[in-house]
């Protein structure tokens, strides 16, 4: 198993949400235009990109799909009526692109270095050595309908449909991950085989640095991009016994929530929910009550309450602390921030201790 759990799946799909093909010059161009230009509309991205997309380019969404990529990759800030412009890093990018060559692909390897789903690729063609795009539909993309068939079942119908290969089936690993792969030199295609590269090998070493050193993960999301959902879900399904979660404002988001995961871990059976003592909480309180039989939910409250978090007491398994509130317009709509414990820390467990110490039990 190459994906660990529900929240690296979603993680994997978002941030290659909707992108089906790469070519390099193409993407030193698009810099180069958002560099030029200042402040670009997705309609322009969508004109420059039919002219330098060739025949991918199909659509006609292209430039919001490249717009997201850009902001997964940190280059690009997007306005709410969908102007992109250049962040400090994207700029710094931009002028140091120019000179073409080795140059210019050792700073796009620096652009990809944190991008989750190349490091997956890679540490999958590494273990195997040599592989063929089949082997990494069948086992890539297994791993990814498995995980996107229980992230649709709990609620994330953006995939449109239930299990999806999405990123890693046939089209976008040949026409994406594959040609970028093989122009910034990490893989070398010969008779339909892959391998790496001693320069893979090396980068795919720095990658692993920054992407397995951590106990945690940095969870950023836009408007669409339902990441902060998925980890909560991931520690929902991975919890063992009793959870707490905390959040100042909930609604009925969050009783969709446990109504499905309840389906797919029967050893949850306690939730120490914190909220405030505020009508709408209440009612959500007593509509979780009402819909949920099968666990036991217990209601506090905390007039100031401003924390939010999921978190297991069991230092062993995961927990998020984020900005999101456990309402539609939060897990779906917002920009919101947040960490995702790969196991959680002391720290995060006294406060709960504490919060829960100061809190009035009200159901």
């Amino acid at each position: 198993m190459f994906l660990k759990g529900l929240y690296w799946a979603s993680k994997i799909y978002f941030q290659s949400y909707g992108i089906a093909w790469f070519e390099l010059n193409a993407f030193i161009h698009l810099i180069k235009y958002l560099k030029r230009y200042d402040k670009v509309t997705i309609n322009e991205l969508n004109n420059i990109l039919s002219e330098i997309g060739g025949r991918f380019v199909k659509t006609g969404k292209e430039g919001y799909y490249f717009s997201r990529l850009l902001w997964h990759l940190g280059l690009v800030t997007i306005s709410r009526d969908g102007v992109c412009s250049l962040t400090n890093y994207g700029r710094m990018v931009s002028i140091k692109l120019g000179s073409s060559g080795r140059k210019d692909i050792e700073i796009i390897r620096r652009v990809f270095i944190k991008w989750y789903p190349l490091y997956i690729l890679l540490t999958y063609i590494k273990q195997c050595g040599s592989l063929t795009v089949l082997d990494i539909v069948r086992d890539l993309g297994g791993e990814m309908k498995k995980w996107t068939s229980l992230l649709y079942d709990l609620g994330i119908k953006i995939m449109h449909k239930r299990g999806v290969e999405k990123p890693f089936n046939k089209f976008v690993v040949a026409n994406f991950f594959l040609p970028l792969a093989e122009q910034l030199y990490l893989i070398d295609v010969s008779d339909n085989k892959i391998s790496l590269t001693c320069d893979g090998e090396l980068f795919l070493n720095e990658m692993s640095l920054i992407h397995e050193a951590r106990d945690y993960d940095v969870i950023t999301t836009a408007p669409g991009d339902y990441t902060i959902y998925s980890a909560i879900a991931d520690v929902l399904y991975a919890c063992n016994s009793e959870v707490y979660i905390i959040s100042p404002w909930i609604n009925s988001s969050l009783v969709r929530i446990i109504e499905n995961i309840v389906r797919f871990n029967d050893k949850l059976n306690t939730v120490y929910l914190i909220t405030r003592n505020e009508k709408l909480n209440r009612n959500t309180i007593c509509e979780l009550h009402d819909k949920i039989s099968n666990i036991d939910i217990k209601a506090y409250t905390y007039r100031s309450l401003h924390a939010k978090a999921i978190v297991n007491l069991d230092i062993s398994k995961q927990s998020v602390v984020s900005s999101a509130n456990l309402r539609k317009t939060s897990l779906y709509r917002n920009y919101e921030l947040g960490i995702y414990f790969i196991k959680t820390p002391g720290e995060v467990i006294n406060f709960v201790e504490q919060l829960m110490k100061v809190s009035t039990r009200i159901a």
